[in-house]
C-alpha cells in the first residue's frame, strides 16, 4: 500500500504526514480481518472516508489519466475488508456490504473532493464492487464444494446404511426359519423322551440337521455378501482374481452362493419334519428365472412358511407356483391356528418389509394380509427371463411335493403385520 501510495503519479513521490498516518490506520485493522471481518470493515472504512473528508487536496497536481489515481491507497484497504467479509458470508451479504462501502466512499468523494474527480469516484467505486464480486465469487465456490462434499458423505451414509440392511435381511432370512425349527423340534423332543424316546432321538437328529443346514446357509450367505453379481454368475470352477481367496470357508465356491426354487424341495421338507404340513400346487410349465427374481421366490416362501410355523403351529400351509409366460406367481396361504390367539407371538413386521423390498428389486410385486377366514396369504408376482424354458430346472413340480391339500383352498401364512 506505501509502494502504490508512492507510485501514485508518474515519478515516485513520498506522500506526506497525514497520507502516511490514514495509510498506517487502515492497514493495521486488516492483520485480523480474518477474525473480525465486519468489525475490520467499519474500522477501515471509516479511516478511508475520512481520508477523503480531511484531505481535500488529493488531486492537487494530478492531470489527465493520472487523475485516477488520486485517492491512492484509497480504497485498496476497504476493498481487501469488502473481499473478507464478502467471502465468509452469505452471498446476500457479501453483495450488501459491497455496496454499502461503495457508496460511503462515493458520497465522501463527491461531497469534499473536487468536481474534477468524478472519474476518479467512478472508478473507486467499481473497484469496491469488483472487491465484493470476487468474494462473492469465492463463497459461491466454497459453497459448491461444501454441497458436493455433504452429497458424497450422504451418498456413502446411504451406500453404507443399504448394506448393512442387506446383510440384515440376509441372515434374517437365512437363520430365521431353521431355528423356527429347531425350536418346534426341540418341543417335539422334549415331549417324546419318555414317552417315544426313538422318535425323540430322531427329533435330535433333525434339529442336528437343521443347525448344519443354518451354517451352510450362513457361509452361503458370507460369500453372497462379499461378492459382486458377475463374481457370483461366474461359474463354481473359474479362478477367483482374489490371491487372498485362498483358505477363506467364506469364498468356498463349492456352496450354493444363491439358494433359488432348485432348492424348494429340501425347505419344504424341512418344515415337514417339524411337524407343518405343507403342501406344493404348480400350475404352468416351470420356467428359467433370472438371479434376483430365483432368490426373492426362494426367500419369500421361506419366511411365509417361517411366519406360519411361528404364529399358526400345526396349521396346514398351502404353496402355489403360478408360471405364466412373463411372470412367477407365489402365493402361500394357511388356515388360523387351532390355539388361543394369545398364546402367538406377534410379529414386528420387519419380515414382510424385507419380503416386499426383495420383491421390489427384482422389479415384482408383493400383497400380504389376513383373509376372510381368519388366516393369512402372501402373493407375489415376479418377472421370468425372457426366451428361456426351465429344461432340466430343478423346480420341483406338482408331484415332488408330496401329498396335496385336500378341501378348501385359501391363501398366505400367518405372518407379522406391518407396523406403520
Amino acid at each position: 500500500m506505501t509502494a502504490a501510495t508512492v507510485l501514485r503519479t508518474s515519478e515516485p513521490t513520498a506522500p506526506g504526514t497525514a497520507r502516511l498516518v490514514f495509510l498506517v490506520l487502515a492497514w493495521l485493522p486488516l492483520l485480523v480481518r480474518t477474525y473480525w471481518p465486519e468489525p475490520v470493515l467499519a474500522v477501515v472504512l471509516a479511516v478511508e472516508a475520512g481520508q477523503l473528508v480531511v484531505m481535500r487536496d488529493l488531486g492537487a497536481g494530478l492531470v489527465g489519466g493520472l487523475a485516477v489515481a488520486a485517492y491512492q491507497p484509497v480504497p485498496v484497504a476497504t476493498m481487501l475488508a469488502v473481499y473478507t467479509v464478502a467471502s465468509r458470508r452469505r452471498q446476500r451479504d457479501g453483495w450488501v456490504t459491497g455496496a454499502v462501502s461503495a457508496v460511503v466512499l462515493l458520497v465522501a468523494a463527491l461531497l469534499f473532493q473536487g468536481i474534477s474527480l468524478v472519474g476518479t469516484d467512478v472508478v473507486m467505486t467499481e473497484l469496491v464492487l469488483i472487491a465484493a464480486a470476487v468474494g462473492v465469487g469465492v463463497r459461491t465456490r466454497q459453497d459448491a464444494r461444501a454441497r458436493r462434499a455433504r452429497e458424497a458423505r450422504e451418498q456413502s451414509r446411504q451406500a453404507v446404511l443399504e448394506e448393512r440392511l442387506r446383510i440384515a435381511r440376509e441372515l434374517h432370512d437365512t437363520l430365521a426359519h431353521d431355528l423356527a425349527l429347531v425350536d418346534a423340534q426341540a418341543g417335539v423332543a422334549d415331549y417324546l423322551l419318555d414317552l417315544d424316546p426313538p422318535a425323540a432321538r430322531r427329533a435330535l437328529r433333525d434339529i442336528t440337521q437343521h443347525t448344519s443346514t443354518a451354517i451352510d446357509d450362513l457361509r452361503a450367505t458370507l460369500v453372497l455378501l462379499r461378492q459382486d453379481l458377475d463374481e457370483t454368475d461366474r461359474p463354481a470352477d473359474a479362478a477367483d482374481p482374489d490371491p487372498r481367496a485362498a483358505g477363506d470357508p467364506t469364498r468356498d465356491r463349492t456352496l450354493p452362493p444363491v439358494p433359488g426354487l432348485d432348492r424348494l424341495d429340501g425347505l419344504l421338507d424341512r418344515f415337514r419334519d417339524a411337524g407343518t404340513p405343507v403342501s406344493l400346487d404348480t400350475v404352468g410349465e416351470p420356467a428359467a428365472l433370472g438371479h434376483h427374481s430365483d432368490l426373492a421366490a426362494y426367500r419369500i416362501i421361506q419366511e411365509a412358511l417361517t411366519n406360519a410355523t411361528k404364529h399358526a403351529p400345526g396349521a396346514p400351509v398351502s404353496l402355489t407356483l403360478r408360471w405364466a409366460p412373463r411372470h412367477l406367481g407365489v402365493e402361500i396361504h394357511n388356515p388360523p391356528a387351532a390355539q388361543p390367539a394369545g398364546t402367538r407371538s406377534v410379529g414386528t413386521g420387519h419380515g414382510l418389509i424385507g419380503l416386499r423390498e426383495r420383491a421390489r428389486a427384482a422389479h415384482g410385486t408383493f400383497d400380504a394380509g389376513p383373509t376372510h377366514d381368519g388366516g393369512y396369504r402372501v402373493a407375489a408376482e415376479l418377472p421370468i427371463r425372457a426366451n428361456h424354458t426351465a429344461g432340466g430346472s430343478a423346480v420341483p413340480g406338482p408331484d415332488a411335493a408330496g401329498p396335496q391339500t385336500t378341501g378348501p383352498q385359501t391363501t398366505g401364512p400367518q405372518t407379522e403385520e406391518p407396523q406403520p
